[in-house]
């Protein structure tokens, strides 16, 4: 017989948080297979596996890898890690394969990478010790977690692993960040302006604690590059930035601060109306400069490199551009934008050509 009124009851505590894999971030068909084997090198699986339990992204994971592929996954993954740290009451787990622990003993520190769980609160560990200032592969041990914490390990593209360093708690770098906030609020810098989409940024917090520490300094330099691509004019067009500092061999070092912005057109759009590299490398050199602005309050010099000789003749002459020329000038909102901008850095902002090798 039918039965009526029936209450079903649901516990809170049945929902829990479904984790997202790496493969199911990575939807791109494009060196999906390369992404795979990756994981399986490095013996990962969570978007977690990305992240030191603080929520520093880990580098280990990338030693003796292209940078294409990091860059690649990196763009596929980046917002699940966004959507990841700002969930609450989840955390890395520490213990797991592949991450890397120190066992403090009395007086002496022990590295390792782990390979495997063991029932009593015990992980098999594959150590590693340090001899002529190369650290190399030993035996696998067993340690007791309780004596076991996380560090970071900092890899090399001759060596694997170069050097080993503590992670420093999310308390710890929120006081640093507080601290240099402060700073800045006392020497009267007007408010940041509102990210009218002009960057998707992505970086480690040790990147972005550089950068707040040298921006009030008149005398720091900060070098950029910056591309735009368009593949298909009537959709429209990609471009991506990337900080790099200038070290004192003249050799240039990516510093980890890396952006990148798409414009999508609709199908209200017009079909003569296409999108063209002239506007998306404008609009690459536009986010670089504004984000120095208004985010980071820089207060030094900038130079730009980029391979758009048109965008930098046009950069040069815009601020007092004659109005029969400047109704001919194209895209004029991308423009009056940058216009705003070279009143404001003046000449602390240098615009370089260079040659994109492939």
């Amino acid at each position: 017989m039918e039965k009526h009124d029936i209450t079903i009851r649901h516990d809170e505590h049945e929902a829990q948080e479904v984790r997202v894999s790496i493969i199911e971030a990575c939807t791109r068909k494009t060196d999906v297979r390369n992404i795979w084997r990756w994981t399986k090198r490095q013996q990962l699986q969570d978007i977690s596996d990305l992240l030191y339990s603080n929520g520093d992204e880990r580098e280990d994971i990338w030693s003796r890898e292209p940078p294409e592929l990091r860059s690649v996954v990196r763009a596929q993954t980046a917002p699940h890690i966004a959507k990841y740290r700002k969930q609450l009451g989840m955390e890395c787990v520490v213990f797991a394969r592949g991450r890397w622990v120190c066992n403090n003993q009395e007086e002496n520190k022990y590295y390792g990478q782990i390979v495997g769980q063991m029932p009593r609160k015990r992980i098999q560990v594959r150590e590693w010790t340090r001899s002529h200032r190369r650290w190399t592969k030993g035996d696998t041990r067993v340690w007791k977690t309780d004596k076991c914490v996380e560090v970071m390990a900092k890899g090399s593209a001759t060596n694997r692993i170069i050097e080993f360093r503590d992670l420093r708690t999310i308390q710890e770098m929120d006081s640093t960040i507080d601290e240099i906030q402060e700073n800045v609020e006392g020497q009267g810098v007007t408010p940041k302006d509102k990210n009218v989409g002009l960057w998707n940024l992505g970086g480690v917090m040790e990147s972005y604690t550089w950068l707040q520490m040298r921006a009030q300094h008149v005398d720091q330099t900060i070098c950029a590059v910056s591309d735009g691509s368009v593949r298909d004019g009537q959709t429209g067009g990609t471009f991506a930035w990337a900080l790099i500092h200038k070290g004192a061999d003249d050799m240039y070092e990516q510093i980890g601060v890396e952006a990148m912005g798409r414009e999508r057109w609709g199908e209200t759009k017009l079909a003569t109306h296409e999108a063209h590299s002239y506007r998306m490398e404008a609009l690459g050199l536009l986010s670089v400069l504004h984000y120095l602005r208004t985010e980071m309050q820089w207060q030094g010099s900038v130079e730009v490199h980029m391979d758009s000789k048109s965008v930098i003749d046009t950069y040069k002459k815009c601020r007092y551009t004659q109005r029969a020329k400047w109704h001919r000038q194209r895209d004029k909102d991308v423009w009056k934008a940058l216009k705003n901008e070279k009143i404001h850095w003046g000449n602390r902002a240098k615009i370089h050509q260079c040659a994109i090798t492939k």
